[in-house]
């Protein structure tokens, strides 16, 4: 399980902006739809991938936060997950360069 793979599988569980929220790790809807933070579905992600298992050792949490640290005055990704100014449309992006980057430094 590599910081890539984790990456896409995230940003898939939150492609659609219905399954996007900010100020909570995860929710489930009453028709059954969860819909998750950026932390939250990179958690899910790593489940997903790890047979349940929340443990990320491919280090995918800090890989994303220190990207976030670099382009944007936010500490992490809950506060920049959470902040008023970011929209769907930037966590897709910022996923999207987290993909390339990550997929980059996984081969090396």
């Amino acid at each position: 399980m590599g910081r890539a793979e984790v990456l896409r599988e995230a940003k898939k569980l939150i492609q659609d902006p219905d399954h996007w929220v900010k100020g909570i790790n995860f929710y489930e809807r009453l028709n059954g739809e969860v819909a998750y933070c950026v932390r939250g579905a990179i958690d899910q992600a790593v489940k997903n991938l790890n047979n349940g298992s929340l443990y990320d050792w491919s280090g995918t949490t800090s890989f994303l936060g220190n990207l976030i640290r670099k382009q944007t005055l936010y500490g992490g990704i809950t506060f920049w997950n959470d902040s008023p100014v970011t929209t769907h449309e930037s966590v897709m992006k910022m996923f999207d360069e987290a993909i390339a980057l990550a997929e980059a430094a996984d081969q090396s």
